[in-house]
């Protein structure tokens, strides 16, 4: 057998057993790397004698071709491959020189989860150590479909009493039931500033708006901005409150859109929490659709769409385009304001307020998109709520 083949043999039964294995191999502290990336993300990364390979997982679809290059540095000989949903290597490139790069096309068979694996010349059987830069780009773009009912937020006429002919809608959100979810999700709207909520609820062929005013009496709402508002019976009528329960929901799911009934010419803004969505297990992934309104975005208006972990260790991470988020006002998520301490606290004492490791996104134009929420490492499992602002 070559040399060649050899390493290539023992590269692949390395990365067969370190797929399954914790994700800290060392004694001295320093671990191997595993998070979520998305395409076209610039990756830094190190390898050291103790952590000598890092996994990075990427949502990929039947006919992708991933493009990936690794270029190593102080000493660095770098080697890369491609581990399939069923952790079983694919592809893996060729050794490379200390410093220099390597390059990786696969084609992509179906859709799932696929593991980018960085590592070294000899894998660990190797001996360079050094910083490496990675990048994973597509080649063969799938077209993104249009969800069927997404037309731009215009204003629609809407079931009967509080129409949607009344209101400015502001923005949609739209997810499917996930199998280890509560039991039903819990939906709250406050508005602020001449803000007259409403809510309109689509799933198969239901559409209906609901007004119906939350008991939401002495709930405490904490803005990102540092601003804090306390429910009283005079403000309930700016409040709407709606369940869903597991027989609300039609295939396809359901699309929640939030809507301002005053017409009246004064903007104001709303805050909104939904919980009962749940990281289970730990490697789970949910799916969020959102668009925001022509109108909102014309006037400059934005959302701030927040995962916050509900009572529980769960770091959430949310991948969108080619961005990713981790936590929010940090890094790469420094344009989204930090949610630490922000937040709603219910009156019946439960209280889903952020910290520094929890994410977000920021909508600022009316396109359709398609935000992935995982958590940190694939490590961390639990409940957790979305929060969001709106102006």
């Amino acid at each position: 057998m070559r040399a060649g083949g050899w390493v290539i043999l023992v590269f692949g039964l390395w990365l067969i057993m370190a797929a399954s294995a914790p994700k800290s191999l060392s004694a001295q502290g320093d671990s191997p790397t595993f998070l979520p990336v998305s395409y076209g993300q610039d990756i830094p990364g190190t390898i050291s004698a103790e952590a000598f390979f890092d996994h990075w997982e990427i949502a990929a679809q039947a006919g992708d071709v991933m493009q990936i290059v690794m270029t190593g540095s102080d000493g660095l000989a770098p080697l890369v491959g491609v581990l399939d949903p069923a952790r079983t290597l694919q592809a893996a490139s060729v050794e490379g020189a200390p410093d220099g790069a390597v390059s990786l096309t696969y084609t992509v068979p179906e859709g799932g989860r696929y593991i980018v694996v960085a590592t070294r010349a000899g894998s660990e059987l190797g001996t360079t150590t050094g910083s490496y830069r990675l990048r994973i780009d597509n080649l063969n773009p799938q077209p993104t479909p249009t969800p069927p009912g997404f037309a731009p937020l215009t204003p629609v006429t809407c079931g009967e009493g509080a129409t949607f002919a009344e209101a400015d809608p502001a923005l949609s959100i739209s997810f499917e039931r996930e199998q280890f979810d509560a039991v039903a999700y819990s939906i709250r709207i406050y508005g602020f500033d001449g803000f007259d909520p409403v809510l309109r609820l689509e799933t198969g062929e239901r559409d209906a708006c609901i007004s119906d005013i939350a008991d939401a009496r002495g709930d405490r709402i904490l803005f990102p901005d540092g601003a804090a508002y306390t429910r009283s019976p005079d403000d309930l009528f700016a409040t709407v409150q709606l369940v869903l329960s597991e027989a609300d929901f039609a295939e396809g799911g359901v699309r929640l859109t939030f809507a301002n009934l005053n017409t009246s010419g004064s903007q104001g803004r709303f805050a909104a929490v939904i919980g009962g969505f749940r990281i289970e297990p730990a490697e789970d992934s949910d799916l969020l659709t959102l668009q925001l309104a022509d109108s909102v975005a014309e006037r400059g208006g934005s959302a701030l769409i927040y995962a916050i972990g509900a009572n529980n260790r769960l770091d959430p991470t949310l991948l969108w385009d080619d961005q990713r988020c981790d936590d929010a006002g940090r890094r790469a998520c420094s344009d989204v304001p930090g949610i630490a301490g922000a937040g709603v606290a219910l009156n019946n004492g439960v209280q889903l307020l952020g910290d520094r490791f929890d994410a977000g996104v920021r909508l600022t134009t009316p396109d359709l998109r398609e935000v992935q929420i995982v958590s940190f490492g694939g490590t961390t499992r639990g409940e957790y709520a979305l929060v969001i602002y709106g102006n």
